[in-house]
Parts: C-alpha cells; sequence; structure tokens
C-alpha cells in the first residue's frame, strides 16, 4: 500500500524548496536589475562631477576643424572623457568612475527593490479584497441554496460531511452552469469567504464517493492555506512583470521620440537604450518565476491528492474520479474566458493535454500515485453531451475580464465584517436589471441579436421569465433610476447584476462607447461602502 503520509511529506518540503527558489530568483532579478541600473547612472553622474569641476572662461576656442566651441563644453568632454581613462591618476581626474559605479550600484539595488516590494503589496492587496465570492460570480456561479434540486443538494451533503472531517467551516458551494467538463476550484482567504465551485458536469457525472474525494483535496487546499500562497506568488509575478512592462514602456516612447524630432532624437536614442538593457532582465525574471510557480502548484496538487486519501481513508474513489475525467470527451475543461486566471486553482488541468506550462501534474501519473495497484485506464462514459462551445473571441474575453474586475472590486470586506444592509425587494432588483440589461442590448440599435444579448444576461440572474424594454420605452431618466435602485441592494445582489451585464455586453465580442458609459455608471452604483 502506498505510504501517503510520506508522499505527503516529500511533497510540502518540495513545495518549500521551490517556494525558496522563488525568493532567490526575485533576489537575483532585483540585484542584477538594480546592477544594471547603477553602471547606467554612472555616466550622468560622471558627467555632472565633470560639469561642476569645469571653471574655464566661455570663451570662444578653436578645435582641430576650426570650428570655435563653448570652452565649458570643451571642458566637460575633456574631463568626462579622462574620468574613464585608467591611465590618468586618480588625483587627475574629476571623479572615480568604479566608485560611483558602487554607489550607483546600490542605489539601483535599493530603488528596484523598493519598487518591487511597493508593487507587490499593492497587487498583493487588490487581489485579497476581491474575495472568493467575487472569484465565483465573476466565473459565472450560481449559489446552492437548500431549494436546490437533488443533485446539488447532494453536493451540499457532500460538502458538510468533509467539512466534519475536516473539523472547519462548509464552504459556500456555488455551481457553475453549462460546463460540462468534470472541474472543481475553492477559492478564499478566510473561513467566512471561502467558497467551492463545482461544474455541473462534475454534479452529474461524479458518483458520490468520488465527490468526496474530490471535495476533500479542495478542502485540503483552502486548509494549508493554498489559496493564499497562490495569492502570494500572483503578486510576486505580477511584481517581477513590472520590470519588463517599464523596460517596454521605456523603448517605445525613445523610438516615438527619435521619430518625433532632431531635438529630442538624442533623448530617444538613451531611452531606448535604457530600455533595451532593463528587458531581459525582467524577462528572466518572469519566465524562472512562472516555471517556479508552476512547480509549486504541482507539489501543491500532490499534498492535497494525498491529503484527501487520508481523510476519506479510501484511495479509489480519487483514482475513479480522475479516470472518469480522462475518460470524459470535455475532459476538465471550463470554457469561461477568465479560466486561465484560475487555472492553478482547478482541480486538474483545464486543456486535455499536459503542457510543460502545466499547474497539475498529468492525470496519468497522479492516478499512478494514488493507486498504484488499481486500474491506470480512463472510464468513459456513453451517455455524455458536451455542450457546444461558445468559441469565444479574444475580443469578447477581454470584455468579460474588464466587467468581471468591476465586480472583484466590489467586494471589498469580507461577508461578516460589512455592515449591515435591508435586502432589496426582490421585484425592485428584478424591475432595475430588467432596465440595465435592456439598455444595454439596445445599445446598437434595435436589431435581431437584441433579445440574445438581453436574455443571456437576464439568464445569468435566475429571475425567471422576462421580456426585453423596447428602446421607445427606455429613457435616461428609467435608467437613471434603476441605477439609484441598485445602491440599496445587497453585495451578492450587486454582484449577480455585474456577472449578468458582462454575459451582455460581451455576446457580440465588443464594447461600444454607450456601453462602456453606462457599465462605469453601473459599477459606480455597486461600490460597497
Amino acid at each position: 500500500m502506498f505510504d501517503f503520509l510520506a508522499r505527503k511529506t516529500r511533497a510540502m518540503r518540495a513545495s518549500a524548496r521551490w517556494f525558496a527558489l522563488v525568493f532567490v530568483t526575485q533576489v537575483f532579478t532585483v540585484v542584477s536589475t538594480g546592477v544594471a541600473v547603477g553602471y547606467l547612472l554612472v555616466f550622468p553622474v560622471v558627467f555632472a562631477f565633470a560639469y561642476h569641476n569645469s571653471n574655464a572662461p566661455r570663451d570662444g576656442l578653436l578645435n582641430e576643424y576650426g570650428r570655435e566651441v563653448d570652452k565649458i563644453e570643451y571642458s566637460v568632454a575633456r574631463a568626462f572623457t579622462k574620468s574613464f581613462d585608467d591611465s590618468i591618476s586618480a588625483e587627475d581626474r574629476c571623479v572615480d568612475p568604479h566608485r560611483v559605479f558602487w554607489f550607483t550600484s546600490l542605489l539601483g539595488v535599493a530603488s528596484t527593490a523598493a519598487g518591487l516590494l511597493c508593487i507587490t503589496a499593492i497587487e498583493r492587496h487588490r487581489i485579497q479584497r476581491g474575495g472568493g465570492w467575487a472569484i465565483g460570480l465573476a466565473m459565472g456561479g450560481r449559489r446552492v441554496d437548500a431549494m436546490a434540486n437533488l443533485d446539488q443538494r447532494r453536493v451540499i451533503n457532500v460538502v458538510e460531511e468533509v467539512s466534519i472531517a475536516y473539523g472547519t467551516t462548509p464552504p459556500t458551494v456555488f455551481i457553475l452552469p453549462a460546463e460540462m467538463g468534470i472541474n472543481v476550484f475553492a477559492a478564499g482567504l478566510t473561513p467566512e469567504d471561502c467558497i467551492l465551485c463545482i461544474t455541473d458536469g462534475a454534479v452529474q457525472y461524479l458518483k458520490r464517493d468520488e465527490m468526496q474525494a474530490v471535495v476533500a483535496h479542495e478542502m485540503s487546499h483552502l486548509i494549508h492555506g493554498d489559496t493564499l500562497l497562490g495569492t502570494r506568488m500572483t503578486a510576486i509575478l505580477l511584481g517581477l512583470q513590472s520590470i519588463r512592462v517599464l523596460a517596454e514602456m521605456l523603448f517605445t516612447l525613445g523610438r516615438d521620440l527619435a521619430d518625433a524630432d532632431l531635438r529630442s532624437c538624442v533623448l530617444g536614442y538613451l531611452s531606448m537604450l535604457v530600455g533595451a538593457v532593463l528587458w531581459p532582465f525582467g524577462l528572466f525574471g518572469v519566465l524562472a518565476a512562472t516555471v517556479l510557480t508552476m512547480s509549486i502548484g504541482r507539489s501543491r496538487e500532490t499534498v492535497a491528492d494525498a491529503e484527501a486519501v487520508a481523510r476519506t481513508r479510501n484511495p479509489q474513489p480519487l483514482a475513479n474520479a480522475l479516470r472518469r475525467i480522462w475518460g470524459h470527451p470535455a475532459g476538465g475543461s471550463v470554457r469561461h474566458p477568465m479560466t486561465s486566471l484560475i487555472a492553478p486553482m482547478l482541480f486538474v488541468e483545464p486543456s486535455i493535454t499536459h503542457r510543460w506550462f502545466s499547474t497539475h501534474p498529468p492525470l496519468q501519473d497522479r492516478i499512478a500515485a494514488i493507486d498504484p495497484a488499481g486500474d491506470t485506464v480512463p472510464i468513459y462514459h456513453d451517455d455524455v453531451l458536451v455542450a457546444p462551445s461558445h468559441n469565444e473571441s479574444r475580443p469578447a474575453a477581454e470584455i468579460m475580464n474588464f466587467v468581471f474586475a468591476g465586480a472583484l472590486l466590489t467586494s471589498d470586506q469580507p461577508r461578516s465584517k460589512r455592515p449591515d444592509s435591508k435586502t432589496l425587494d426582490p421585484d425592485q432588483f428584478a424591475a432595475a436589471s430588467a432596465v440595465i440589461l435592456s439598455a444595454l442590448s439596445a445599445c446598437d440599435g434595435e436589431t435581431t441579436i437584441s433579445d440574445y444579448e438581453f436574455m443571456r444576461g437576464w439568464a445569468q440572474l435566475g429571475l425567471g421569465e422576462a421580456n426585453r424594454i423596447s428602446a421607445d420605452h427606455l429613457d435616461d431618466a428609467l435608467f437613471r433610476e434603476a441605477t439609484e435602485t441598485l445602491t440599496a441592494a445587497t453585495p451578492p445582489q450587486k454582484q449577480r447584476v455585474l456577472a449578468a451585464i458582462a454575459n451582455t455586453i460581451s455576446s457580440d465580442g465588443r464594447m461600444s462607447p454607450e456601453e462602456a458609459a453606462m457599465l462605469e455608471t453601473v459599477q459606480a452604483a455597486c461600490q460597497v461602502s
């Protein structure tokens, strides 16, 4: 029998080593970038010393070409070039460039470290304040309540059972509708904020014991703080990426200045030079940290597998769940545009093929490690009907991410810390939502796709049947009244409206200026105080 405790211990040690390597990579990137900055600063500092020590009068002087030049300019240029001539004694030079390099390098390292720490802290705070609920709603999830159907109620019972085994509060359960791939993910940084999102495919095709094993796997991520670890790693990656972004900005700015006019040509070439020097260091930091983050994700998945087997006391259900996903036509796919952002949180890799940058070990390796003596062949489904892919275009994905970013920003506080507020009357909430979605669907004119855009957003709310309000019955006053009504809604209601708006706007794969203006108004009304 496989020693799960030993496997868990080895995986946790490997995870600690990978995290240490990420820290080393971050330090190396900071030091190398700081030294490069220090090297670039040597030249303006030496020039400043040369200019300060120049006492030449402003009388004309003829150079070797017979042209009259300013004596100060000539003296500064001569002192600057002499500073880098090692054959001249230090007393005869305005400053020693080697000594300057040490000071500028220390300044560059300190400035780079301070900038990265500041950016990392800001990004970490921005990610943390979104919370698990915002992520679940942004993924198009719907909360499962006591009035759910039998299959969804079974999921709630399983989550409660596993939570008792872990001795923790059950997370809120969300269902991802129309996602026929078998996958699950957990999100949240506090017990009040934790959620468990399960796809429709997992609800339909996983047996009860398999569902228990999968939920135990995800609960392990919550108990061991893997979501917090993921938040830290994401913030570190964004901080390291800022070096590459800054380098690209400097290079682009320099190119524009060089093309503008002759006066700014020199400044433009200097900016391009600085950007070209910094870019390789930023790129190395991002690539190295990305690879190490993927490695950490794989080791944490191994820990979660071992923990799930230890809690359920049976390796076969978890292995069978992985075999069932392996044989499923849709695998563990999740077709939402935000899937790439939450891919490390998922139970299995969302893509069918395993890649070098995959955050999860291959299914075959996980099955063999969990149950070496069991079957290692896929479990195929004969009655699976896979929902057709929406084939969301890149503009549509960008639109949905932009709207969902607004949803993430509306959940600044955990639910337990938010001030008490009265629930908006369901009829008023439905009426206000209908007006907003109707106005958005009519931005491009009354077309055959307007009804589709409205129903695509309305279906996200789950409020039953409704008809779109025609453009003839809409005006600015009615739209303002609807947005003012939303200010009295609860945070979950506001997040549901923003998720519905995302579905409506992204229907045609683009966002018009009118839709952007309406979205800004609604997001302002949905800010949580």
